[in-house]
């Protein structure tokens, strides 16, 4: 499986369903954080103009870009952690 990148709409929660790398860069007003299965922020209101670069994420994790005026880009690849 490949790297594949999408644009994620503003505060919505994307649940994850694989254990995965995640790039994220660019947009404007991003604020993503990350929490656990049981809803402990794992990273939180993280911002700047590349706020992650291979982060791991495992499955049943969540996801949210925050309110964000311009969709940042999105990359995200299958890993077998």
């Amino acid at each position: 499986m490949g790297w594949k990148s999408a644009q994620p709409n503003a505060n919505v929660d994307y649940n994850v369903i694989i254990n995965c790398l995640i790039s994220v860069w660019g947009g404007t007003g991003v604020s993503v954080t990350v929490k656990d299965s049981v809803g402990t922020t794992i990273v939180g209101g993280i911002s700047g103009p590349t706020p992650l670069s291979l982060v791991p994420l495992e499955s049943g994790w969540a996801i949210n870009f925050g309110n964000f005026g311009a969709a940042p880009t999105c990359r995200v690849v299958e890993t077998r952690f």
